[in-house]
């Protein structure tokens, strides 16, 4: 598997994510991604925070296992 680049299904299904995922449920998905993504053995961070923009996805709020999901409500972009 190609880490530096993610595969068409995996960004449609990131902007499908974000096309969906409207105030106030911004917040239900950052807390659902954060606590699935803890969980996953092996994950890299830092290949994960890069999807959005690999997919050509701009967000408003930065991408991270610390992210503060109360302050991301309007965080990604429509």
């Amino acid at each position: 598997m190609n880490c530096g680049n993610p595969s068409v299904a995996c960004c449609t299904s990131l902007r499908c994510l974000n096309a969906q995922s409207k105030d106030p449920v911004r917040q239900g998905v950052c807390e659902c991604l954060k606590r699935n993504a803890a969980s996953l053995s092996g994950l890299n961070q830092n290949h994960a925070t890069s999807l959005s923009s690999k997919c050509g996805i701009s967000l408003k709020t930065a991408v991270s296992f610390d992210t503060d999901c109360r302050s991301i409500m309007d965080g990604l972009a429509r």
